[in-house]
């Protein structure tokens, strides 16, 4: 008498058929995100996407296994960074980093704890700020020019609100008027009774 041993994998075959397009979609996902994407596991790279490429220059060969921090972090926010590893969400303003051809790179993050491969990971989005803060960096300039000119002219500028009598004036306005520019009058009413 012959014993044969059979088994019903329908169950495992529909979970394995899942999992396959679970990850399909999760790959999908990573590839067309805006931002940059990094997935680590206490610091070190498990998998980046396309974006992240991009803004720091490194392929996904370069980049898998290496430390994060020691990669692209720049020196002063390291400890910053490292810091960002344990509570489960984290989000940070004005990061900067440094490409791999030397460049600085501005960003901000928002990072989650995550299960990756069934191992604990962070999930970390990266939005690339770097011509939001060269395009701050040029208005403040422009800015300080406007204000050396109307020194120099003895010129000023100011905006009037009528419906709330409130006004804004350069530096140079308040000293004309008279008035300390860190202590001047709010309002339009305030300054024709001073």
């Amino acid at each position: 008498v012959r014993r044969a041993a059979v088994r019903n994998i329908t169950e495992r075959k529909a979970a394995g058929a899942a999992l396959r397009e679970s990850g399909a979609l999760f790959r999908a996902l990573l590839e067309s995100a805006f931002d940059a994407v990094v997935i680590h596991q206490d610091g070190t790279i498990l998998e980046i996407n396309p974006a992240y490429e991009r803004l720091f220059g490194y392929s996904r060969a370069e980049a898998i296994g290496r430390n994060l921090i020691e990669l692209i972090v720049a020196p002063e926010n390291r400890q910053r960074v490292r810091d960002h590893f344990r509570p489960p969400t984290v989000a940070f303003r004005d990061g900067s980093g440094i490409h791999k051809d030397g460049r600085r790179v501005h960003y901000d993050v928002v990072a989650k704890a995550h299960l990756y491969m069934c191992r604990p990971a962070r999930v970390v989005a990266v939005r690339d700020i770097t011509e939001v803060k060269r395009a701050e960096a040029a208005l403040r300039e422009r800015e300080a020019r406007l204000r050396d000119a109307q020194r120099i002219a003895s010129l000023g500028d100011w905006e009037w609100d009528a419906a709330t009598d409130r006004y804004s004036g350069s530096e140079q306005l308040f000293r004309i008027l008279g008035f300390d520019p860190e202590s001047a009058p709010q309002t339009v009413s305030e300054v024709l009774s001073g």
